[in-house]
This record gives structure tokens, sequence and C-alpha cells, in this order.
């Protein structure tokens, strides 16, 4: 056979098995959702996708998730509030019926705004929930509560000009990682009682109006010097131990890093730089700062056990 005769014939031969081939199909793609009035509710686990900016109606959530395993992906969109209310949530992640334990893992919320709720994000009973590329403003409490949702990721979302910003309850391991915080009436991050065993690294606190960083619930009592450790005692609702804060910057609030009176103890704060708070950047609340260990950080501090 001729050489070039030879070489088309090879290639009518590839060709044909190459065609043989069954197509490859992509992934199930994803649910898409274009408005949430009424408010949408999600009960079977897969992958969202918001395709345009949405805005619940009056007195009523625009998504709740009711589902494990669900990716919810706003697209860079914004979810709003048609009327700026103190009422419900931009997203909720509940169980349909509460308190049934494993709750509702491995649910996932990224890359969106949302503006004008009484809580922007909300959790409860989600272990392993990933928040991630938020941006919520305007909200009436707190821009994300997590609760009861041990390891949680909340990473690198913004939430400004909202009552409080991040609020963690009842929640142990998480990761509190590079996000933004500032410009929130009242506290900046608040891991209250009891959460222990947390990561919080790489956040930027600013000019919120009262505590920046608050760890544990207890005696808040800011001009005062601290009381004896016998009388400062664990809250009824235990204590945050064992957590680590490291590398956080935070300034201009009236209160920096704050650990109160039998709610904290056992906690590592590390290399965080604080500044320009007008009452004191590091205050720990019990005398001799209860066994927490303070290395490193800048600002002023009210006791000399903090370094």
């Amino acid at each position: 056979m001729h050489r070039r005769s030879w070489l088309v014939a090879l290639l009518v031969v590839v060709l044909a098995s190459t065609m043989a081939v069954p197509t490859l199909y992509a992934a199930t793609p994803p649910t898409l959702i274009s408005s949430c009035n009424p408010t949408v509710t999600i009960t079977s686990s897969g992958d969202y996708l918001v395709t345009n900016d949405l805005t619940a109606a009056p007195h009523t959530d625009c998504i709740d998730i009711e589902a494990a395993n669900v990716v919810l992906d706003i697209g860079g969109h914004t979810i709003k509030r048609a009327v700026l209310e103190a009422f419900g949530g931009g997203i909720q992640i509940f169980p349909a019926f509460g308190d049934l334990p494993p709750g509702i893992p491995g649910v996932q919320v990224i890359n969106g705004t949302i503006i004008g709720f009484y809580n922007g994000m909300n959790t409860l009973e989600s272990p392993g929930v990933v928040l991630q590329n938020l941006t919520i403003q305007g909200s009436a409490a707190a821009a994300m509560n997590v609760q009861q949702s041990d390891g949680a990721i909340v990473e690198g979302n913004n939430t400004s000009h909202n009552g409080s910003g991040i609020e963690v309850l009842f929640s142990n391991n998480t990761s509190i990682v590079k996000n933004t915080i500032e410009d929130n009436s009242a506290y900046g991050l608040v891991l209250d009682s009891p959460s222990s065993y947390a990561n919080i690294v790489y956040n930027t606190i600013v000019d919120n109006g009262y505590i920046g960083m608050l760890i544990g619930t207890g005696t808040e009592n800011l001009l005062s010097p601290p009381p004896s450790a016998a009388i400062c005692s664990p809250t009824s609702f235990g204590m945050a131990t064992h957590n680590t804060i490291t590398r956080n910057k935070i300034s201009n609030d009236r209160v920096g890093i704050y650990l109160p009176c039998g709610g904290a103890a056992n906690n590592t704060i590390i290399n965080n730089t604080v500044s320009r708070d007008s009452i004191i950047d590091l205050y720990d609340g019990t005398l001799g700062c209860d066994a927490n260990l303070w290395i490193r950080n800048t600002g002023t501090r009210n006791q000399s056990c903090i370094h």
C-alpha cells in the first residue's frame, strides 16, 4: 500500500473509533432560584444557584434551607427586603422540625450580598456549615448568627452596618477566618458561651460601637478593676475555653478584645494588633487573667498578665 494511502486508512479508523465513544454528560445542573416572593424553602440535597437579585416580601425570609448537603451559590447577586424591618432572616438554615439530631450537616452558602433582615444569615443545628464570601449589611440584630453548629467555617465575609457582626453560640471547633467586620452598632465578633476550640485568625475588626471581639459570656464591667477569682465563677451557660485568637487586627471600638469575668478561661490570645480603642484595647475580666494566655499582643491593657 502506498504510504499516503496507509496514513489515510489509519486516520479513518481512528476517527471512527473516537466517534463510537459515548458522550460524557456534565454533572446534574443546579436548581435555579429567580424569586423569593414567596419564600423559597429548600427540602432536597443538591446545588442551587441564584440567577438574579431577589427581593423578599415583608415579614418573610428569603430562602430557608431545611435539607442536608446543600450548596447555595448566590452568584454574586443581592438578596434584600423591599422595606427594612426587624423580622426574619435573609437565609435561614434550620431543621424543619427543630432540635432533631444530627441536624442538617453539609450546607454551604457562598458568593453574594444580603441586606435588610433581622439576621442576615441564621444557622441552627447545621454542623460543618460553610459561610463564605458573603457581604451582609443592614441587619437589625446580627449579620451572621451561628447557633449549635459545630465545625462551622465562616471565612472571607464582610459584615458592616448591622447591630452586630458575627455571633457564634453553642458551637465548638469553629473557624472564623479572614472576615472584615466594621461599623456595626454594638459588637464586632461574639464567641458566646459555651463555645470552645475555635480558631479565630486574620480578621479585621474596626469601628464597632461597643466591643470589637467578645470571648465568652460573663460580667462586662469596663470601668472597674477585675474581681477576685473567687467570685468570678462560670456562668450558668458554661464558658468559652481553649479558643485560639491570633493575628487579628482590631481598632477604633470602645474595647478591642474583651474576656469577661466568669465567661472565659484557658484561651490563647497571640500576635493580635489592637489599637485606638476609646476605653482600652485588651481586657481580661478576671484577676490574674484566670489561666488565659496572652502572648505578643500590641495595645493598651488592664492587667500586667496581658502581654
